[in-house]
């Protein structure tokens, strides 16, 4: 039976919606009897179809409904492991109906870099993509599309697919089922016969991320969008969080207290002076963001978005108040990180990396190599210092990137400028200095090269 009242909501809605199919209230039933069959993670199945549809249109309310089956293809898709297959360039295929308007998209698109919004069910039978396309319903204006897409599967690659068959292992499977969010670069489009062929590579992580730089500056700006949409609730603030977050402190006075006053007097101006305090507040939402952890961002939206919009309107004020020939800005950060994490740094030299929380700087670099520790919990930590330069000219005024929060910070003697998530650098240097502090320096990327998203273009794949 649906174990949760989602799953319970969903199946009542459709049992009295087709009341009067048989074949379709069958499946329904079925499912009701049985949620862990593994027919429920197919592309015929009815939750697939609609979770999709959710996507596609942005419905949030539908897609929350939905999260109980979302939450299963992402598991099964997390817990895919590559590792057995080495590293293995294979084909996949996806067979669609497209209006000619549509595939003229992807025409003027070829050699950009896009994402899907859904998840992509690709079989690696090229014939029954074929086939697959032919038996949708076609239009005077439609065009047959079978989408090719070429995949380096690796073992340090996770997250982003899952085999799907009777064992779920390459060999023995017949799907290939692709996480919304997968970036993808397009090939080339050719049309033989009657069918247009359309070329695609998935994007390696590892290659030069040249082209992706406005990629993970996007990703927070969505992620506000999509929180405004959600219908609120009663209370501008979700109770429930307030309620996991007392229990999870329940043997903290000191958090307790805090979480009461939160309760009691907080107001959207307040945002960054909470994010600021020591307290249980900062600590949920970079470890939700972190981990991606969306019932508790959902939970959070309203912090987040009067964050955001707290630092929008003071990055505006503070470049305002800069010289005018400022050109530059350089940033400190110091903090602890395992070895292994600074291996994994070392290693990034020239390459792009993404910083998906909020993230705390200075201008003083004293203050930040305070923060460093100078070596002192060595051999487990090494002390790092993060320098960051800005390039002031190259910043894009309708993405707020940083603010400089010393006058509504806990702690104005810090002189911190708070960086918001999503913010993309440049990995120039790693280098230890005399006072066995690693120095860490990055530069903002904010290149302007656009990328075409696949919430626009993708989203034409999905019309079952």
């Amino acid at each position: 039976m649906p174990t949760s009242v989602n799953e319970r909501k969903v199946v009542k809605y459709y049992q009295l919606k087709y009341k009067d199919d048989e074949f379709v209230l069958g499946t329904i039933n079925e499912f009701e009897e049985n949620t862990e069959k593994a027919i429920w993670e197919t592309h015929d199945c009815f939750l697939f179809r609609l979770l999709n549809r959710a996507l596609q249109s942005g419905d949030i309310e539908l897609t929350l409904l939905l999260s109980f089956f979302m939450n299963n293809l992402m598991d099964k898709i997390n817990t895919t492991d590559f590792a057995c297959v080495g590293e293995l360039i294979v084909t996949v295929y996806r067979g669609e109906n497209l209006a000619s308007n549509e595939l003229s998209l992807f025409k003027q698109r070829i050699g950009c870099l896009v994402s899907n919004n859904t998840f992509l069910w690709t079989v690696f039978d090229r014939h029954m993509a074929l086939i697959s396309s032919r038996a949708q319903e076609e239009t005077l204006k439609s065009e047959t599309v079978v989408f090719e897409i070429d995949i380096t599967l690796k073992h340090n690659r996770q997250g982003f697919a899952a085999f799907l068959g009777e064992y779920g292992s390459y060999g023995n499977a017949k799907d290939l089922l692709i996480a919304p969010g997968t970036v993808f670069r397009i090939d080339n489009i050719k049309q033989m016969d009657d069918v247009w062929y359309l070329k695609m590579t998935l994007y390696d992580d590892d290659s030069n991320l040249d082209q992706l730089n406005d990629y993970f500056d996007v990703i927070f700006l969505q992620l506000c969008e999509i929180l405004r949409r959600i219908p609120p609730g009663e209370n501008r603030y979700s109770k429930r969080i307030l309620d996991k977050c007392r229990f999870y402190y329940v043997n903290s006075p000191k958090e307790l207290s805090n979480i009461n006053e939160f309760e009691q007097s907080y107001s959207s101006h307040d945002a960054i002076r909470w994010y600021t305090k020591d307290s249980f507040l900062y600590r949920v939402l970079n470890s939700a963001l972190r981990s991606n952890d969306m019932n508790t961002i959902i939970d959070l939206r309203f912090f987040i978005l009067d964050l955001y919009d707290q630092l929008t309107k003071i990055q505006s004020e503070y470049l305002r108040s800069l010289p005018a020939d400022s050109t530059e800005l350089t940033l400190f950060r110091g903090q602890f990180m395992t070895t292994d994490e600074l291996r994994r740094i070392k290693r990034s030299v020239h390459r792009f990396i993404s910083v998906p929380t909020f993230f705390s700087t200075s201008l003083c670099r004293a203050v930040a190599l305070m923060f460093s520790g100078g070596g002192l919990r060595r051999p487990l930590y090494e002390s790092v210092l993060f320098v960051i330069k800005i390039n002031l000219a190259q910043l894009d005024s309708n993405r707020p990137v940083f603010a400089h929060i010393k006058n509504l910070s806990e702690i104005s003697d810090e002189d911190e400028i708070l960086l918001a998530p999503g913010a993309i650098f440049r990995l120039d240097s790693v280098r230890k200095e005399a006072n066995s502090v690693w120095w860490i320096e990055l530069t903002l990327w904010s290149g302007r090269k656009e990328l075409h998203n696949l919430n626009e273009y993708l989203s034409v794949m999905y019309h079952q």
